[in-house]
């Protein structure tokens, strides 16, 4: 279900905080507060949709360097939930054993966190879609991870391209999505995608 910018007015968003990385699960905050885990491929714009979100270009370091964040680091929203942004996955410059242990890291937070509102899982529309990607969107609803996609990078195509490819994305993930299944569109460029995106985490948190 693709989702369109809204009139909804959320709720304030009054602090927006690095707070800490975590090498590990066992380096997690102790404080235990609703998440909401940013998942994607390496430089798919995980750091910079953290910031469009809080609107403060500073709150999450971004790098055009693919595969730079190599820690899993946590955001204090509004001192009552966080964003957790976990390391890009299909990095091939990084070893088969980082690849390894990040993937079991990822995998048991997905299924053992009790605090997992969402995950947003981001897929670079600028680029057809990955086997990868959809391999992923696939293991988390056949593991009942409550999950949305996140369309990202619309600004680097062509307006002549745009719905081509939003169409192609649509029929590449009806064969994985979950009906009711929501899609959003994403663009930091364009200001694109923010009121939805927060619409629906509020929602969760209601």
């Amino acid at each position: 279900m693709l989702c369109s910018p809204s009139d909804y007015n959320w709720p304030n968003i009054s602090s927006c905080q690095f707070l800490k990385s975590s090498s590990s699960l066992f380096d997690f905050p102790k404080l235990k507060l609703p998440e909401f885990a940013f998942l994607g491929r390496s430089n798919v714009g995980k750091s910079s949709l953290i910031n469009f979100l809080c609107q403060d270009s500073s709150v999450a370091k971004v790098s055009s360097k693919p595969g730079s964040t190599n820690l899993i680091n946590h955001y204090l929203i509004n001192q009552s939930f966080y964003f957790i942004d976990f390391p890009g996955y299909g990095f091939a410059v990084r070893s088969k054993t980082s690849r390894s242990r990040w993937g079991e890291t990822i995998e048991k937070f997905l299924l053992t966190s009790s605090n997992l509102r969402l995950v947003f899982l981001l897929l670079d529309i600028s680029i057809p879609p990955q086997s990868v990607d959809l391999n992923f969107l696939h293991w988390l609803n056949v593991k009942q991870v409550p999950t949305a996609v996140v369309l990202t990078k619309l600004d680097k195509l062509k307006k002549t391209q745009q719905q081509k490819q939003i169409e192609l994305f649509a029929q590449a993930l009806s064969q994985v999505m979950e009906p009711g299944q929501k899609i959003f569109q994403v663009s930091v460029i364009y200001k694109l995608g923010r009121e939805s995106l927060w619409q629906e985490i509020f929602r969760l948190l209601a």
